[in-house]
Formats: structure tokens, sequence, C-alpha cells
């Protein structure tokens, strides 16, 4: 067996998780979100209930992200949680790239020809993530998306389960892939296993929320109520289309984020709540009818990923830390794709936090960049599901 690729996969992950480490501590984002992290870790270890004790606008999983870290908030107070949280995502990076360089193994052998490929996009990811890796606790649910991906392809349906059951509990958005997955095993006619994966995220699901509900049924959902008040956020698709259309860039610091207000934003949010479950149903629909004609891994990645796109493009909120879930799934994508989708990850961090102030200030070309960046991840999206690719040969991947 030929040893140069699986070494150049982790030569590849091993030096971009070196660099995220030594950038998430040097430039790491110490703002709101992980101060309200560490918060949170508070007070938890003070004996307190999240959403009655302390607000908490996240569901109760994202408890299981903030508190590891906090063993150093005990040694060295905030700067020790701070350092402590960027090896944290770091950690959570390396579950990705271990996930990913096992599910190439299960496709194609140890001596997988897309392994360096992959290690490669995935550190590029990595990298350009890397101040919000170490800043964001996305990276969390995030390596439990690529495990349960990872269980899933390898005949571990309930795991698979239970991985994604508090992907979910964390951060709600990997509920995009209850149904794929749960689709993609139907149509390979597993049924067992089908049922084992929806029976256990379900599970799983009810089992993280279910302590809170009892103590806090009334206060529980207030995080659902949280996202529902919230205006365009100012990177959003509706936002950045406004912008170009002539909103203006009238702004909002509400909600710990920064919004946009004017005539044309006012007017996109009741379309945006019309659009956005139409286009859901859409892609899951196509995805079925995908599956019907094509029940292998690439449809399910492609399938996936595409869904995941449409669903951050037409949300009302599109933070840069979002990108962050697409790094379980982007690098295992044929070369084209990634070549595509590389960029929009460089496009993010040019926004967030190179421009921010710019874009703030309405800069026509921050506007556009904006732009670009929202419609490729929509086109992407639109390609990836519609685009015919089960005709394409999976050699390409190398």
């Amino acid at each position: 067996m030929n040893r140069q690729r699986p070494l150049s996969f982790w030569g590849f992950a091993i030096a971009g998780l070196c660099a995220v480490l030594f950038l998430g501590i040097v430039a790491q984002d110490r703002g709101n979100d992980i101060a309200l992290y560490l918060r949170a870790a508070r007070g938890v270890a003070a004996g307190k209930w999240p959403y009655t004790g302390f607000p908490l606008e996240y569901p109760p999983g994202a408890l299981l992200a903030f508190l590891p870290p906090y063993v150093g908030f005990a040694l060295k107070g905030d700067e020790g949680y701070f350092q402590m949280f960027a090896l944290w995502g770091v950690l959570l990076a390396g579950v990705i790239a271990l996930s990913q360089h096992r599910i190439l193994a299960l496709w194609q052998g140890a001596d997988a020809p897309a392994l360096l490929p992959t290690g490669r996009n995935f550190a590029a990811l990595a990298v350009a993530m890397a101040f919000l890796i170490a800043g964001r606790f996305d990276i969390f649910p995030a390596a439990l998306t690529a495990l349960s991906l990872w269980a899933l392809l390898g005949g571990r349906a309930a795991l698979a389960g239970v991985a994604l059951g508090v992907a979910i509990a964390a951060k709600l958005y990997p509920v995009v892939f209850a149904p794929i997955f749960f689709g993609w095993l139907l149509a390979r006619r597993e049924t067992r296993p089908a049922l084992a994966f929806g029976l256990t995220a379900t599970l799983t699901v009810i089992l993280c929320f279910l302590p809170f509900a009892l103590h806090s049924p009334q206060k529980l959902m207030s995080f659902v109520e949280y996202h529902r008040l919230r205006g365009l956020q100012i990177e959003s698709g509706a936002a950045g289309l406004a912008m170009v259309l002539g909103n203006g860039n009238a702004m909002n610091s509400d909600f710990g984020a920064i919004h946009l207000e004017g005539p044309l934003a006012r007017q996109f949010l009741p379309v945006l709540t019309i659009l956005f479950p139409v286009a859901w149903l859409a892609a899951l629909a196509r995805t079925y009818f995908r599956f019907r004609q094509e029940t292998g891994e690439t449809a399910l990645i492609e399938c996936a990923t595409g869904a995941l796109l449409l669903f951050m493009a037409l949300n009302k909120v599109f933070s840069p830390q979002f990108m962050i879930w697409l790094i379980p799934f982007l690098p295992l994508l044929k070369p084209r794709w990634r070549f595509w989708g590389t960029p929009l990850f460089l496009l993010t961090t040019w926004i967030f936090p190179f421009n921010y102030g710019q874009l703030m200030a309405g800069s026509a070309k921050a506007v556009w960049l904006l732009n670009a960046r929202n419609f490729g991840v929509l086109a992407l999206g639109i390609l990836l599901l519609w685009g015919g690719l089960a005709q394409t040969d999976d050699s390409e991947r190398a």
C-alpha cells in the first residue's frame, strides 16, 4: 500500500490545525459571543439553570461546547478560558479531519487518491476560518455532523443518529441533514438502519431538552423567540440585495448583531418567511428524486451540502461563522465544487473581520463582494441539488 497519500493528508491537516491554533490564539475574536459562552459556563458551574438562572440564546446542547474550556478559567481566569476555547476548537476541527480521512478510506480504501486534495482543502478552509474556529462554538456541531456522516457511511446508523441529535440540540441547523440522511437510507432499502437513525436522533434531542423542559417549560423555548424577533442581518443574502437595490445602510445593533433597517429590509423579511420553507421543501423534493436515481455516497454528500447552502443563503441571518458548517462536507466534493466553494470562505473572511467597517458604511465594493459571496453560496447549492451531477464519474474526485 502506498503510504504517501495518507501521510500527505495528515501532513496538510496537521499543518492546518497548527496554523489555526496559532492564528486563533493570536487573533481570536473575544467579542460578545465568547464572553456569552464564558458567562454560561460560569452559571452552570455556580449551579444555576440556563434560561432561568441566566439567559441563553442557544439550545441547551450548546452548553456541552461551553463547558470543557472552563477548565482553563479555573486555572487562569478569563484568559485561560479564551486559550482553552481555542485549543478546544482545534481539537474539534481535528475530529472533522479524522472523519473525512475515514470516510475516504471507506469509499476507496486506505490509499484513496482523493486523500491528498481533501487534506489540502480541509487545511485551507480551516485556516480561512481560524479566528472563528477559535472564537465561536459552531465547530462543535460541525464536528458532530462529521462524526454522524462517518457513522452513517460506515453502517452505524444508530451512532449517526446520536451524533446528529447532539448536534441539533447544540445549534439546531443540523436538523437540515436529518431528513436527507433518513431518506438516503430508505432509498437504499435499508429500512431498519433508517428507523434506527431516526429513532436515536429523535430520542437524543428529547433527552438533551428534557431536563430543561421539566425545570422551566415556559422559559426553555426563549431562544426560539429570541431568533424570531431578530431583523435582517447585514450579511444575509436579502440584506445584500436590499443594499444594492437602494435600501441604504441604516442599521441597528440589537440582538448581538448588526441588522439592516429601511423600507426594502422591512419588505424582505415577510418574503423570506415564505420563500425559505418553500425553497427547503423544493430542496428535499429534489433530494428524494435524485435518491431514486442514485444512492451512492456522492449523491448523499452533494445533496446534503446543497441543502445546507440553500439554508444559509435564504436565511435572514448569515453570520460569518456559518461557513464553518461547510467544512465537514466541502473537502469531500469533487474538485470543481471545491474550486468553487473555497473562494466563498476567502470572501467571507475578507468581509469579516477585515472590511466589516466598510460594509457597515455602505461601501459599494464591500456590498458587491458581499453579494458575490451570497450569490455564490446560493448558486452552488442549486447546482449541487439540481445540476444533474449523478452522471459524473466519481473518478473526478482525485
